[in-house]
């Protein structure tokens, strides 16, 4: 779908290239102003395509630091099933320390975050229990302890 949104603004710039172009400075006396007009289309292509395609990679890059975040704890709760587990059941310890680092969450939101995961153990449990932990389990942890403010962080 992004690719064709690609393709669909490189098709627009070379029809306004070709616009602009194919006036000469006879045609433009001939026109009228044509060439003006055509070249005041050209820049509203050029603002339009370049704030599109920069909210493009803004959200491919969102994009890749969740998928990053989902990964990074996909492999830290397969490999640290035991330890999670016994820190989701007090609410505090050291794998849950390592989380709020992968989370990047500062020191002062990370109480609350220990808190949050506490009060959802019984939700998260289920989740660390076979020998292979699947992404789906991993971004299901992931937005069940974070806020959605949290979860805003790496959009921005």
């Amino acid at each position: 779908m992004r690719l064709s949104l690609m393709k669909k603004r490189v098709a627009a710039w070379g029809a306004a290239l070709m616009i602009v172009g194919s006036s000469t400075p006879a045609a433009a006396q001939q026109s009228g102003g044509v060439v003006r007009e055509n070249l005041d289309l050209l820049l509203t292509l050029v603002v339009l395509t370049s704030a599109s395609t920069t909210v493009y990679f803004i959200q491919a890059l969102t994009d890749r630091m969740l998928d990053k975040a989902f990964a990074d704890t996909r492999k830290y709760m397969e490999n640290n099933t035991v330890a999670l587990q016994h820190d989701i059941t007090v609410g505090a310890g050291q794998s849950l320390e390592d989380l709020a680092i992968i989370y990047a969450l500062p020191e002062r939101e990370r109480p609350a975050f220990f808190a949050r995961v506490r009060t959802r153990r019984a939700q998260l449990m289920p989740l660390l229990r076979g020998q292979h932990i699947k992404l789906d389990a991993a971004i299901e942890f992931t937005e069940a302890v974070l806020t959605q403010h949290q979860i805003a962080r790496f959009e921005r």
